[in-house]
């Protein structure tokens, strides 16, 4: 099975008239190209150049953007500007050798039938997103681009919901009609918190589980599951 709950699946997209995408995940892997661990090491070396009495269990990630969100317990903002400048640069130039989600084209185009209105909503820099989403010709199909912006406080990231009500103001998307699909537990949390539906994706083993414990309204293995689910609405 690809889903958790069939029926859930159908009734979250019955009732779905924005849909928000998370990055990296749903539309792609960003780091397929350049290892995160690598990126998080050049992070958490310069927390460390600004600041060696940092507890070490706080620099143990190997994710840059959970390096990213310590930065603001050290009370240090030029700290906290330079790894997401570090971060968004690393994010960048990975964008350019992502690789794509197997068919995320089946759900653009199945949105696109059904009158789907889309938005990407992601803890990546808005930079990144944009580069790979132009490259590869996917811009045009949402109706906006929302991630990391400069100036912003890591803090404010998923799972916070801040990113998620920034994408539905944006859209004039109302939460009874909006549904986020994401591939971990912070993106199931901004959704619960902004008060909307959400659909976890499952593209690694084990993960299934962990995303319908974590609250997902539904979960898929694959977006082939989505696009067959939002597929036949198109023609209601």
């Amino acid at each position: 099975m690809n889903v958790i709950s069939h029926a859930g699946l159908g009734s979250v997209m019955r009732h779905t008239k924005n849909l928000l995408l998370d990055f990296d995940g749903p539309i792609c892997s960003i780091f397929a190209g350049r290892p995160a661990s690598l990126i998080a090491s050049e992070i958490r070396e310069l927390i460390r150049d600004h600041d060696d009495s940092v507890p070490e269990h706080l620099l143990e990630q190997d994710d840059p953007l959970q390096l990213l969100g310590v930065t603001p317990l050290l009370g240090n903002v030029a700290l906290m500007q330079q790894a997401d400048e570090v971060l968004r640069q690393a994010e960048i130039d990975a964008a350019g050798t992502a690789e794509g989600t197997p068919h995320l084209l089946d759900v653009l185009q199945a949105a696109r039938e059904k009158g789907l209105s889309l938005g990407v909503v992601s803890n990546n820099s808005v930079e990144a997103v944009m580069a790979y989403l132009e490259r590869h010709g996917l811009a045009s199909n949402f109706v906006t681009v929302v991630g990391r912006y400069k100036g912003m406080d890591p803090r404010l990231l998923k799972p916070n919901s801040h990113l998620v009500v920034r994408a539905m103001m944006r859209m004039d998307a109302p939460h009874w009609s909006t549904t986020l699909v994401g591939d971990s537990a912070t993106d199931i949390a901004a959704a619960h918190s902004a008060s909307i539906r959400c659909v976890g994706y499952a593209n690694k083993p084990g993960k299934r589980g962990r995303l319908a414990a974590a609250g997902a309204d539904a979960v898929v293995e694959s977006m082939a599951e989505l696009a067959r689910t939002i597929a036949p609405m198109s023609a209601m």
